[in-house]
């Protein structure tokens, strides 16, 4: 005990600083423990995503609707035409960077997507008509849907180019006996283990019929949410709106600003309009002005609108499809 007090007295600076050293050391190890876990626990999940990096012009996560348009009294087949990127159309730069193992999945549905179709009921429709889908591995030998083949699988790869990007393309052609008839064919695309894919959405789909109408070089213009209504608003986490018409016009598009809120990516490239700016708010509404031409898009403006919040989420989830319209309108004020 003497010798150990004889220690301390004599190198009693060297012990001392000994023991700050490590004393500092637990501290700033301790410190950096813990703000490495504090910085996770900031992550705040929004449910809006940057970019979406498997996407496609007709296929969305909500499984929209999609009318092939053709004039009345058309007897030809109609077609339409499919693509599922691994980037976003808004921002083709930020691609996924490796391929992506995708399934393609079809089915012969009822026109609102709730019932798959029999074979009976496909024959009475079609009879030996079929529904042709070129996919980027049957260019020569088209999968034929019909009455002896009401669904299918497809195993597909999206596979990054030189640059990055990846674009899969497939065409559809409808027969003309599908034209007003209670038929679709829906087609849904997903990325096969999501664990591999954890940041990819689980699936993107659309449902496509086939309608006639009366072609008019009018400047009518409308805006519906175009989401199957089978099921209610408080099923999805995001809603799909058309704006479709023919000729020019200029038209208000406005919007509960509490509820609902647009992709202003895709209002800035479909109208030049920046929403953080050019608005105009009347209570609770918002409105944008913005200009329609039917030379662009074929006279069709897809939008998207997200639910703004929590609180938003609650006053949604209690909505129908008619009450939930009625909060997104396009005028001509």
């Amino acid at each position: 005990m003497k010798q150990i007090r004889s220690f301390f007295k004599k190198y009693w600076i060297t012990v001392w600083l000994m023991i700050a050293v490590f004393s500092l050391t637990g501290i700033v190890v301790y410190a950096i423990y813990g703000e490495s876990h504090n910085s996770v626990k900031r992550v705040i999940a929004t449910g809006k995503k940057d970019t979406n990096q498997f996407s496609s012009n007709y296929l969305t996560s909500s499984v929209s609707k999609h009318a092939v348009n053709v004039n009345k009294g058309y007897t030809g087949t109609s077609n339409v035409e499919i693509d599922i990127r691994n980037y976003e159309k808004s921002n083709p730069s930020a691609v996924y960077p490796v391929a992506i193992d995708y399934t393609l999945s079809c089915v012969l549905m009822d026109k609102e997507g709730s019932v798959s179709l029999s074979a009976a009921q496909v024959s009475e429709i079609l009879g030996t008509s079929v529904i042709q889908l070129y996919a980027p591995d049957y260019e020569e030998n088209p999968v034929e849907f019909g009455a002896q083949l009401l669904t299918e699988v497809l195993n597909v790869t999206l596979t990054p180019s030189s640059d990055g990007s990846a674009v899969d393309t497939y065409q559809i052609i409808f027969p003309s006996d599908m034209i007003d008839e209670d038929i679709s064919l829906r087609i849904v695309a997903a990325p096969k283990t999501h664990d591999k894919y954890p940041d990819l959405p689980i699936s993107i789909g659309a449902l496509f019929y086939v309608q006639s109408q009366n072609i008019v070089l009018t400047t009518g213009w409308s805006g519906a949410f175009n989401d199957l209504q089978s099921s209610a608003p408080s099923g999805y986490d995001g809603f799909n709106y058309i704006i479709s018409g023919s000729g020019k016009a200029n038209r208000t598009l406005s919007w509960d600003k509490t509820l609902l809120e647009p992709n202003r990516q895709e209002i800035l490239e479909l109208f030049g309009v920046d929403v953080t700016s050019e608005y105009s708010d009347s209570g609770n509404t918002r409105s944008i002005s913005i200009s329609l031409d039917s030379k662009d898009n074929s006279g069709r403006y897809d939008i998207q609108f997200y639910v703004v919040d929590d609180t938003a989420r609650e006053q949604l989830n209690s909505m129908t499809w008619a009450e939930l319209s009625r909060k997104v309108v396009l005028s001509t004020k």
